[in-house]
């Protein structure tokens, strides 16, 4: 980290109590709001939906993290507006999901599909 408070090789680690491997995100998340997603796909392991902390705008972006096969892996992304955060996640059936992005001023919705 330099005297500014800027951080080029960062990485963000979210530990958890029991045997699952810890999560970590390849980039600074510090103030990062984590929802838990439910189970989407419908191995008996819920999802994470993180939103990483940013200094200067209320537009981010979110993220959604899978655990399969002892191993957190990306499924989603999508943009939000930070300075407004709720869980944008809505569970349709088994692998499939809607997301509520925030996009040119508004709310859009996008259903995606976990693989």
């Amino acid at each position: 980290m330099d005297n500014l408070g800027h951080c080029e090789k960062c990485i963000t680690k979210i530990a958890f109590s029991d045997s699952i491997d810890t999560l970590t995100i390849p980039y600074e998340a510090n103030g990062a709001i984590i929802f838990n997603a439910g189970d989407l796909d419908g191995n008996k392991t819920d999802e994470l939906l993180v939103i990483p902390g940013w200094f200067n705008s209320c537009l981010g972006t979110q993220w959604v993290y899978t655990y399969r096969i002892n191993k957190w892996d990306t499924v989603a992304s999508g943009q939000i507006n930070r300075c407004i955060p709720q869980n944008t996640i809505k569970k349709i059936k088994n692998g499939l999901f809607q997301m509520t992005q925030y996009m040119d001023g508004q709310d859009s919705i996008t259903t995606m599909k976990i693989k």
